[in-house]
């Protein structure tokens, strides 16, 4: 082998064997701050509503109503009627 082949040979075997960078995509793809902002909208509108609901039966069974979850049992009769 002549000292161009030589050469040649070396610079051929620094590049990229594979030729995988070339098919890799370099471009990322933006955050979605519509998205987000649109879940943290119905977050912030949902929260009150959801708190309210968690701590309104919590607060009628701590005062020792047995039907904490409506105003009537399932037999017909109210609250009062049953104590």
């Amino acid at each position: 082998m002549t000292e161009e082949q030589i050469a040649a040979s070396k610079a051929k075997s620094k590049s990229n064997i594979n030729g995988y960078g070339k098919d890799v995509p370099q471009e990322t793809k933006p955050f979605p701050w519509k998205a987000a902002a649109l879940f943290g909208l119905a977050f912030i509108v949902a929260a009150p509503f959801a708190i309210r609901a968690y701590l309104s039966p919590r607060k009628s069974s701590a005062r020792g109503n047995k039907n904490a979850f409506g105003g009537r049992s399932a037999r017909g009769e109210s609250p009062e009627e049953e104590a």
